[in-house]
């Protein structure tokens, strides 16, 4: 299993074709959910989430392996080929898992798109689950999420990082805050067999 993408040396600095949308949506007057940049050729198309799926569609055409999100503040990306095999190897295992938790929502995300392109449906097959609850979060498909009190981590590193410049030792600069389970659609109970 990669343990990080082996396509990097594909990456070229690229104009987005379409910066005002998925290409093939505006030339069919169709809608998209969220938007994909090809990072080969600059295509723009709709994610997984939206009917047509034109950045996957994009990538089984042209076999381009990487795109970033085109949406306003987000700039994660996705290796298709890499992150496709991860999934693919998590349900080809003899007791595949229920739930996938990712790190954050991005990588989530991510792994709800490699999902449906191996024709797996979330949450009927496997459920996902983020961790963060960005404001993407709870928009389509509605990912579930760990929520943390993200300010009052920003104080306390504050706080921790004055007290050890102090002297104070690294045991006395420790603390466990609550989280929230924000449950939402991306998960389900276990399937039983």
């Amino acid at each position: 299993m990669p343990q990080k993408c082996t396509h990097l040396d594909q990456i070229k600095d690229v104009e987005p074709k379409t910066p005002q949308g998925c290409e093939e949506c505006l030339e069919s007057g169709d809608s998209w959910v969220h938007l994909r940049l090809c990072l080969e050729c600059g295509h723009v198309g709709c994610c997984d989430s939206s009917k047509n799926k034109h950045a996957t569609k994009h990538f089984h055409a042209t076999q381009h392996p990487i795109m970033q999100s085109f949406q306003p503040g987000e700039d994660w990306r996705w290796c298709y080929v890499d992150e496709i095999e991860v999934c693919r190897m998590l349900i080809a295992l003899p007791e595949p898992p229920t739930a996938i938790v990712a790190g954050d929502a991005a990588s989530a995300f991510q792994a709800i798109e490699g999902l449906g392109n191996l024709g797996k449906r979330v949450p009927e097959d496997m459920s996902v689950v983020g961790f963060d609850d960005c404001p993407a979060a709870a928009n389509f498909p509605g990912l579930t999420t760990v929520r943390q009190p993200a300010e009052e981590v920003g104080q306390l590193a504050g706080q921790f990082v004055s007290r050890l410049l102090e002297g104070a030792p690294a045991s006395e600069c420790r603390v466990t805050l609550p989280v929230e389970l924000i449950i939402r659609a991306s998960t389900a109970s276990p399937r039983s067999e």
